[in-house]
């Protein structure tokens, strides 16, 4: 079986390329993802337990987990915004659509109430419930 030899300690260079590291971190983090980021940058390979030993690295990781949950809710917020905007969009069609059916059903009214004029119908007569009766 294939033993690691053990990383060097951690150097203050090295504990700085770290928490850079964490600074510009953008996509999930676990300390295996963050593990593995450092074998990939300096080929050395730490456990979490070394990690976060270091007060400067353990707060980089810390802070850096608050910073992306914190962007996630407000990316989750921008979502709450968008679903509103499109119900706002969705509304404003509606409300369109209704001015122009309103629109037209005003000229409807003033088409049947000039046609009923001049064949003498009266206002009683327009006015009468309608009825099943034939």
């Amino acid at each position: 079986m294939n033993k690691r030899t053990r990383s060097k300690n951690l150097s203050d260079q090295s504990i700085e390329v770290i928490v850079q590291l964490l600074d510009g971190w953008a996509s999930k983090l676990t300390w295996d993802h963050l593990i593995s980021a450092i074998d990939f940058k300096l080929h050395q390979h730490y456990t979490r337990q070394a990690l976060s030993s270091h007060p400067q690295i353990k707060l980089a990781y810390d802070k850096t987990k608050q910073r992306l949950s914190l962007e996630q809710k407000k990316e989750a917020k921008k979502s709450e915004k968008d679903i509103l905007l499109e119900q706002l969009q969705n509304l404003e069609k509606e409300n369109q659509r209704l001015k122009k059916e309103n629109q037209e059903l005003l000229a409807l009214n003033h088409r049947v109430t000039y046609n009923a004029y001049v064949h003498g119908l009266s206002l009683e007569q327009l006015n009468k419930e309608v009825s099943e009766e034939k």
